[in-house]
Order: C-alpha cells, then sequence, then structure tokens
C-alpha cells in the first residue's frame, strides 16, 4: 500500500510564516482600533463648559475671564480631573490660540499641555 501525499505549494514553513504575518497584521490593526477609540471623548456625557461655569472658577479666574473676554476669548472647556483642581482652558476668537486660567488668575499662553484636536 502506498502513502498518498498532498503536494503543497507552500513549504511548511512559508505557510507559518505566511499566518504569522497575517496574525500580527490582524493584531496591529485591532491595537490600532483600540488606541483610536480610547482617544476619543473621555468626557462620557459631561459637557466641555458646565453651565454653572463660575462654580468651577475662582474669583481671581473669574475676574481674568471677564476681563479677556472683551478681547474675544472664550472658554473652550474645563479639565475636570478627580480630586485635583479643575484646568480652564481658553481660546481666542479666531481659535488659533490656547490658553489656561492659572489659579492666581493669570492668562498662560503656553500651557505644558496636550489638547486633543
Amino acid at each position: 500500500m502506498s502513502k498518498l501525499t498532498l503536494e503543497m505549494p507552500f513549504s511548511k514553513v512559508a505557510l507559518v510564516q505566511s499566518l504569522t504575518i497575517t496574525l500580527s497584521t490582524l493584531l496591529i490593526e485591532k491595537v490600532v482600533k483600540l488606541a483610536m477609540k480610547d482617544k476619543k471623548d473621555k468626557r462620557k456625557g459631561v459637557e466641555p463648559v458646565p453651565e454653572d461655569v463660575e462654580a468651577h472658577l475662582n474669583e481671581p479666574q473669574l475676574c481674568r475671564l471677564r476681563s479677556i473676554e472683551g478681547f474675544g476669548w472664550r472658554i473652550k472647556y474645563i479639565r475636570r480631573p478627580l480630586f485635583q483642581t479643575p484646568v480652564i482652558i481658553v481660546v481666542n476668537s479666531e481659535g488659533d490660540e490656547i490658553g489656561t486660567l492659572e489659579e492666581d488668575g493669570g492668562l498662560n499662553l503656553k500651557p505644558d499641555i496636550e489638547i486633543r484636536a
């Protein structure tokens, strides 16, 4: 009795390499999708600027906000990390310059923060 063998166009090594590349590609695509999902809005239903904005500002910040509003600046959003002081992000009227309102009422035009698009 003779054994029946199937001829494969690829060697076993080439087949394993091909499968490895395919699986790696699928894994990379999955990781990229998860990373992009993580980059989405993290507010989870919280408005960027709350209706009670004054409750998140101290007196010096409120005074500075009122003065810069006259020059077209407005609050873009307020970062409200748990157990930390809120960070007030402001933007100019053209939308091309951002800053933060510091706790002492100062306007920091070169904040050390990452802004998502």
